[in-house]
């Protein structure tokens, strides 16, 4: 059975209950991805590298004695207007810091950035991973190299 099925039998209801209730019928995984155990292998690895490279980003940091942290949110949330205040009360009690800016397409909220912070690293993602703003270990390494 898929990762969708439709429920059969009594249940309450919200609204009137005017159809009849059917058998299960199976949806299936709609995702467009092709599934099954080869799929699954090849994600592991990618995703067992990923955490290698992540773990040496850890790493690195660690021993530079760089506070790291990530911040994620959707967009229009305030993330960047956020980095400007955080950034602002950084400079002004005499600590460096620096931002990898990760964006789809555009450089917009990296040139905010940038007035207020050390460097600013941008990585435009394009298309890359299902096409939304993923940065995966590898990319953030190369980010931190430039900062």
């Amino acid at each position: 059975m898929g990762r969708f099925h439709r429920h059969d039998g009594e249940h309450d209801h919200e609204h009137p209950h005017d159809h009849e209730h059917h058998e299960h019928h199976e949806v299936g995984d709609l995702s467009g991805y092709a599934t099954g155990a080869d799929r699954v292998v090849v994600l592991e690895r990618i995703f067992t590298e990923n955490d290698r490279a992540a773990d040496a980003n850890r790493a690195a940091l660690d021993a530079a004695g760089v506070r790291c942290v990530n911040l994620m949110s959707s967009p229009g949330a305030g993330k960047t207007a956020l980095l400007e205040r955080t950034l602002a009360h950084l400079a002004a009690a005499g600590v460096r810091a620096g931002v990898v800016e990760g964006d789809i397409e555009t450089a917009l909220d990296a040139d905010r950035l940038a007035p207020h912070a050390a460097q600013v690293a941008l990585l435009n993602t394009g298309d890359g991973f299902g096409g939304e703003c993923h940065l995966d270990a590898p990319m953030v390494a190369r980010a931190l190299e430039e900062l």
